[in-house]
């Protein structure tokens, strides 16, 4: 049947018969194909060229539509890189933002009071480190262990951030109720800390035990460590 649509001067059948088998119609002015019927084309020459001309423009079209899939694909990749590192730096940011002001109010509390109770500031820091390194190690390391204290502080704080950012980019409602959300991560992280993380330690058990010393630690992980995290994340999430 190609053979028979190929030529134009085969009579009125078998320019019938290319039609017929034809998915586009052509109009002989170089147009785009449109939905003429075929009694318009009488003439076999008429007809040849409608086809030759509709068969171009789809040429042309499907070159123009690769082209320009070719030309977004190049511009998607060309800006993705930067796309994702802009994203990786504001993620970084914000974690360590969100995890070193938690710290450090933390540390300006626990420094306070070693202060007010006459006791050295770098007792509870040294403590710290006694978590790891055991009380032996922190002993016979003296004041310098203080330092590792304060690295494991921050190192704890700016994880618990980073966790917190992770789980607030995928749940909506963490950054538009910050506060409760706070409240809640508050909790979560002293009873880790407490339960799970100290028992895991060189020192073996929970550090707060009791109610009245829960009743008073508790609060402070949540004032000091929930509540700066979850609300500076959530700024920043819902300013992104």
């Amino acid at each position: 049947m190609g053979a028979v649509a190929d030529d134009p001067s085969d009579g009125i059948a078998a320019r019938e018969e290319w039609f017929a088998s034809s998915l586009t119609r052509a109009r002989p002015d170089n147009g785009p194909p449109d939905t003429e019927t075929m009694a318009q084309y009488s003439d076999p020459a008429t007809a040849y060229r409608a086809r030759t001309n509709a068969l171009a423009w789809i040429a042309r079209n499907q070159m123009s539509e690769a082209a320009r899939g070719n030309k977004a694909s190049i511009e998607a990749i060309s800006i993705r890189p930067g796309e994702a590192r802009r994203q990786t730096a504001f993620a970084a940011s914000t974690v360590a933002i969100a995890g070193v002001v938690a710290g450090a109010i933390d540390l300006g509390v626990n420094t306070v009071k070693a202060l007010n109770a006459g006791t050295s500031v770098l007792r509870p820091w040294k403590g710290v480190a006694a978590a790891l390194l055991g009380k032996d190690a922190v002993t016979q390391g003296g004041d310098a262990m203080a330092i590792i204290g304060v690295g494991l502080h921050f190192l704890i704080t700016i994880g618990a951030a980073a966790i917190y950012y992770l789980v607030a980019q995928r749940q909506g409602w963490l950054v538009r109720h910050a506060f409760l959300s706070g409240l809640v991560f508050g909790t979560i992280f002293f009873l880790a800390i407490n339960y799970v993380i100290l028992p895991l330690s060189v020192i073996g058990h929970p550090l707060y035990v009791g109610a009245e010393t829960i009743a008073i630690a508790l609060p402070s992980h949540i004032i000091m460590i929930g509540l700066p995290i979850s609300i500076i994340i959530g700024w920043r999430l819902k300013n992104a």
